[in-house]
C-alpha cells in the first residue's frame, strides 16, 4: 500500500527538488535542492523494507543481518571511495543509492519464500514516471 506515494514521491522529488527548495529558500540553499533531488531516489529502496518485518515474523532474521552486513559493506566502501574520486556529489550518490545491492538478496528470499510478486513489483513502477511528470510541470509552473 505504500508503493504508490513511495513511487510517486521519490520521481516527484527527483524532478521538482529544486524549485521546491528554491521556492522555500533563498538562493544560498540552491545546492540543496540539487541534494534533495539525489537522495530523493532512495526513497524507491523504502518499500522493500516491510521485508526485514516479514523476515523477523518468519524467524528468517538471518537474512536481516546479511541485508544490513551489504550495506555496511556498500555504505563503508563505495561512499568514501566516490567522494575520493568526484567529491560530495559523487558521495551523495552512494548514500542515495547504497541499498542497491541489497535488492539482490531481497528478490532471491522473497521470491524462493513467495513472498514476492514479480507481476505486482513491475505495475507499480508507472508510478515514479507519474510522480516524475507531475514534478515536472509543477517545476515549470514555480520556474
Amino acid at each position: 500500500m505504500t508503493d504508490l506515494p513511495l513511487l510517486f514521491f521519490c520521481g516527484f522529488l527527483f524532478t521538482a527538488g529544486d524549485q521546491l527548495i528554491a521556492l522555500l529558500y533563498d538562493e544560498r540553499y540552491q545546492k540543496a535542492g540539487e541534494i534533495l533531488q539525489v537522495l530523493a531516489l532512495g526513497m524507491f529502496f523504502w518499500r522493500f523494507t516491510v521485508t526485514h518485518q516479514a523476515w523477523l515474523a518468519m524467524n528468517l532474521a538471518r537474512y536481516r543481518a546479511y541485508d544490513n552486513i551489504i550495506r555496511c559493506l556498500t555504505i563503508w566502501s563505495v561512499v568514501p571511495a566516490l567522494l575520493w574520486f568526484g567529491g560530495a556529489d559523487y558521495a551523495i550518490w552512494g548514500v542515495a543509492l547504497h541499498p542497491l545491492p541489497t535488492l539482490l538478496l531481497v528478490f532471491y528470499v522473497c521470491r524462493r519464500d513467495k513472498l514476492l510478486s514479480v507481476k505486482k513489483e513491475i505495475s507499480v513502477l508507472p508510478m515514479v514516471f507519474i510522480g516524475a511528470a507531475t514534478g515536472s510541470l509543477v517545476s515549470s509552473a514555480i520556474a
